[in-house]
This record gives structure tokens, sequence and C-alpha cells, in this order.
């Protein structure tokens, strides 16, 4: 059949969608359109090698540094004395993950939510940025302890490291108040012997190339809780910077599963 003179060599007269056949056509297909409907949600780039079928993710995201999140928010807010402009890129930053950990499923079944509630206990009263029910994992034979606000999370848009005395001695306090917060059968769970078990947690939510400093991962072992970082990275949609966050380390230890938090856009 020939079409303004070129051979046609697939019709379709029904107008019908076609359907592949066999099933290394269909697992293909399926595939391609698994890893596309993925680059969509995350921004990435779905590239196919047309010679040997083989198909790479190319992800279009970058670190997101302090200088790059205080060059966007000056041209943002050009306006701003230094002073103010630190408190935008600190409300910025802290509504970038509130946004994203709500699009979360895991964090909204753990009632995550904001906080302003002051905690004491420790030798220094702070207030986290958000709060979560923890969950105490229990042998499979036992349902699992849910431990109401037993996760925290800080989040801070900053350069350098963390330690312990940073912003005052705000993480030694988060640490000691935390550990007064959840009580010590939900710290240290287990039977005699085995690794002891924790419902307590605290995140940290950074800028990129933030070190926490082995002195707090020793201060969180201490209380027996789960210490977590997370940092930034971002893309650019027109004018609009798009924010996520990867988890980076557990316990000062990197992690190899490379999980991210759903894209928000920087507002």
């Amino acid at each position: 059949m020939y079409a303004n003179n070129n051979p046609v060599i697939f019709i379709d007269p029904d107008g019908m969608d076609f359907t592949l056949s066999g099933g290394a056509a269909q697992s293909f297909v399926a595939g391609l359109q698994r890893d596309l409907a993925q680059a969509e949600v995350n921004g990435d780039e779905v590239r196919l090698d047309a010679n040997t079928g083989k198909r790479e993710i190319v992800e279009n995201w970058k670190s997101l540094d302090k200088k790059t999140l205080t060059s966007h928010a000056e041209n943002l807010k050009p306006s701003l004395s230094s002073g103010s402009l630190q408190n935008y890129i600190g409300r910025l930053f802290e509504n970038a993950w509130n946004n994203s950990a709500l699009s979360m499923p895991g964090l909204v079944n753990d009632n995550y939510r904001r906080n302003t509630t002051l905690k004491t206990g420790g030798n220094r009263n702070t207030v986290p940025d958000a709060t979560a029910n923890g969950i105490l994992q229990t042998p499979f034979y036992e349902p699992n302890i849910e431990v109401d606000e037993a996760a925290w999370f800080e989040v801070k848009a900053k350069d350098g490291t963390i330690y312990n005395s940073t912003s005052a001695g705000q993480i030694a306090g988060h640490l000691a108040n935390l550990a007064l917060a959840v009580p010590y059968e939900y710290r240290y769970y287990g039977s005699v012997g085995e690794m002891k078990a924790s419902a307590a947690s605290l995140t940290l939510v950074t800028t990129s190339g933030v070190k926490i400093s082995p002195s707090v991962v020793a201060r969180a072992s201490l209380h027996n809780i789960s210490l977590y970082q997370y940092t930034a990275q971002y893309r650019m949609d027109g004018t609009n910077m798009i924010v996520r966050f990867q988890l980076q380390n557990m316990n000062g230890i990197a992690t190899e599963n490379n999980m991210t938090t759903p894209p928000v856009t920087l507002k």
C-alpha cells in the first residue's frame, strides 16, 4: 500500500489501538511506561538507545547548597535586608520540607505535623520544627507499637557542620528532651542480648554539603535515638525552583537506597 508515493508498512484499518504481541515486547513497553511516568513525577529524563533498546533514566537534579538557595531567594526578594533575607530563606526551606513531607503517605499516616510547642525537661528548652509518631518495629507475631510524637524534625538551611552546640546547644537540647519525652521501654525495646529497638528519632533536614559531627551521632546513640539526615536537591522549571530531599545517612552511616521525597515548588 502506498500513500503519497511512499510505502506504508503498518496500517490500522479500524482505528483501534494496536497491541504488541509477544511477552518480551509487552514487557518492554510496560517498563518504558513505568519509567516515563516516574520520570515525569521526578522531573527526570528517559533516554532510549534506538540500536539496543536499552533505556536510561537521567536525573536532572542538582545539590541545593546554602549559596544557591541564597542566590535564588535574593532574586525573589531583592529588597530584603541581610537579616530579613536569612529569615526568608529559613521560611522557604522549612515550607519546602513540610510540603514535601505532607505528600508522603507514610509520614501522613504517622501523624506528621508542624510543631510550635516548647519541649522541656533537658538542659535547654527547644522547639523542633515538626513531629510525628514513632513506630516501634516489634517481632512479627506482635503488633507494632506507635508512640505519640516520638519522631522529631529539625530543618536547617546552613553551611558547614552541625554540632551538639549548634544554635546555642539546640541539637543537644533536642536529644535530651526527646530522651525524656519517650519512655525508656520504647527506646530500649527487645529481649536480653538483642539490639534494642527504639521508637525515638531525630531527623535533620539540611541544605547539601552539611555534615553531622560524630559527637552528635554519639550523643544520639547514648540515648538510643535514631538519627537521620535528609539533604536538599533542586532543578529549575523556568523561574521556579523545584526542591526534593534525599535520605543521606542514618546514625552517621551513608544510606544506599537513595530514597527521595516528592518534589515541591519552593515558595
